[in-house]
């Protein structure tokens, strides 16, 4: 799931260059900071959404299940997009494993 760039205090740690890279999308009206309302929508999304009920592993973006561009693909070019491995079910399963075994220890 991806809210969207949210405006919190998280931005504090951002690095110079992070924050000149915003500023600069920001300023081209490529990008812009949500209130965490907005932000918050997302979650709500993947939370209550009927179509999402019964089933795992949708990536959703902005309030909407995101479309799915090849590996290689400029995210910049496709701002709501998931690269295909992002939803590989076995990755996933072995996330999801290495997960456990570090909870555990």
């Amino acid at each position: 799931m991806n809210p969207g760039g949210v405006a919190t205090g998280l931005q504090r740690n951002f690095t110079t260059q992070q924050k000149e890279s915003l500023d600069a999308a920001e300023a081209a009206g490529v990008f812009a900071y949500k209130t965490v309302q907005q932000g918050a929508a997302t979650s709500i999304v993947a939370a209550v959404a009927p179509e999402f009920a019964r089933t795992g592993g949708h990536y959703l973006d902005d309030a909407r299940e995101a479309y799915t561009v090849p590996n290689d693909a400029e995210l910049a070019q496709h701002p709501h997009g998931v690269k295909e491995w992002a939803l590989d079910p076995a990755a996933a399963e072995r996330l999801w494993v290495v997960s456990l075994e570090l909870i555990r220890a």
